[in-house]
């Protein structure tokens, strides 16, 4: 009897695994005891996952481990992992600018073979649901100079950001100043607004001015690229210092130098961030991702004193941003690549996207989430907020970069140049001029330019 029992049992296993194969249910415990490991930069985007993490593990039956450093110390670390082929990592954070500089190595691995396999990805998981210009974004064919949207899928985006304007409603109110449409309008006001306020100094603006390539990808690029500037030409030589890039970058280093806070040519990310949630500027231009903090009463001092537009316009007439796209991409030296793949595709989930950006994981890459009531009422309190953010993936956001593997070194010599300019070390003209004969050599040694 008890030999009839197990048989029946067993014969009821088989034919429930059978039917939940028939009926398209996926398995998630296909890769059962197996190990994935991740490096991770310091981000909200992190602290929002991790909490979420034990869930994949108890879905899936594998283990995850996971290094979280800060971005320099990532970078390098990340770097040495993969030009070596060590394979420490079966995934890693990346962004358009590094995952170029990645892929054109081979230490990346196309993800379109894992999306089409139905073994190994949901029916659920819905890539239509992604906001198609990210998506374009992540894919590139990998030649210099071509434009982004086509060729392999590199990585996938985890959360959006662009370049917008924050503003201090209670300062520009009793001042009797109003939201600045032009980037000499931005300048005149900012450094109006800069001396004592309530006994302490108020500076006019708040941005990032590290000597490092995310300097120029961020504020100082949204000037530059707005007034008509570019990186390179068609022949790949390096045009920054044309006129409108001079004029760019001169006015953003005088605005900076003016009515920035002391030490700006050290801030990045992080110390730009938290000046302006102390209550020390009256704008601010970085990530529109980072209202989230901002908005939080019980770590910002500007909560419900603030409000977003567009950053303002150069002389052609319309805002430009950069876009930046913290992903997750796979090394192609993981030895766990159907494993890491479930947990790519885990943590890009409708539902944990969504999960995370209640948690602080701002800005949503899914349509989704977006139109999901609890994340509506989350920022609903957040005065045009949604409404600029939208107006600036849908219309003014894109990479303005030229694609090329060298962009990590292009742009930290033309940060150099910035603040050479910011502290008046040299003119506009000399320091954008020094910076194309060293980048022109930059492209020359990797083969990319005659």
């Amino acid at each position: 009897m008890k030999k009839i029992m197990v048989f029946t049992l067993t014969i009821f296993l088989v034919l429930s695994v059978s039917f939940a194969v028939l009926a398209g249910e996926f398995d998630w415990t296909q890769r059962a005891g197996d190990e994935v490991s991740l490096i991770l930069v310091r981000h909200p985007f992190t602290e929002s996952m991790l909490p979420l993490i034990p869930e994949f593990e108890t879905l899936t039956g594998i283990r995850v481990i996971y290094e979280i450093l800060s971005e320099e110390e990532f970078r390098e670390k990340l770097l040495i992992d993969l030009s070596t082929g060590a394979g420490t990592y079966d995934l890693f954070m990346t962004g358009p600018v590094t995952t170029w500089q990645y892929l054109y190595a081979g230490w990346v691995e196309p993800l379109d073979e894992y999306l089409a396999d139905p073994s190994l990805t949901s029916d659920d998981y819905n890539m239509d649901d992604f906001i198609p210009s990210l998506i374009a974004s992540s894919r590139w064919d990998g030649n210099p100079g071509s434009p982004i949207g086509t060729g392999p899928l590199w990585a996938i985006p985890l959360q959006e950001e662009a370049y917008n304007l924050v503003y201090r409603t209670d300062i520009l109110e009793a001042a009797g100043a109003t939201v600045p449409q032009t980037w000499e309008e931005l300048y005149e006001t900012a450094v109006m607004l800069t001396g004592e306020v309530d006994g302490q100094t108020m500076y006019g603006i708040g941005a990032r001015g590290h000597r490092s390539w995310p300097t120029v990808h961020t504020a100082y690029g949204t000037v530059f690229f707005s007034y008509g500037g570019r990186d390179l030409d068609e022949n790949f030589h390096c045009i920054i210092d044309s006129p409108e890039g001079i004029e760019a970058t001169e006015l953003w280093a005088r605005t900076l130098r003016e009515a920035g806070p002391e030490g700006i040519t050290g801030y990045t990310w992080y110390e730009a961030k938290e000046g302006f949630a102390a209550g020390r500027y009256a704008f601010y231009i970085d990530a529109d991702h980072q209202a989230i903090a901002f908005e939080d009463e019980s770590r910002s001092m500007i909560a419900g004193k603030i409000d977003y537009a567009l950053p303002p316009a150069g002389p052609p007439g319309d805002p430009a941003s950069n876009i930046w796209l913290w992903s997750m991409a796979m090394s192609s030296s993981s030895q766990q690549k159907e494993a890491a793949w479930l947990f790519l595709q885990w943590a890009t989930s409708m539902k944990v996207m969504r999960d995370s950006a209640l948690q602080g994981n701002m800005n949503p890459v899914r349509t989704s989430v977006w139109e999901d009531p609890s994340i509506n009422e989350l920022i609903g309190g957040w005065g045009s907020y949604k409404e600029v953010v939208m107006d600036l993936i849908n219309n003014y956001a894109r990479l303005y970069w030229t694609p090329n593997p060298e962009l990590p070194a292009i742009g930290d010599r033309w940060a150099q140049a910035f603040q050479e300019v910011i502290l008046e070390e040299k003119t506009a003209e000399q320091a954008l001029g020094d910076a194309v004969e060293d980048i022109n050599a930059i492209l020359r040694r990797a083969g990319l330019q005659d």
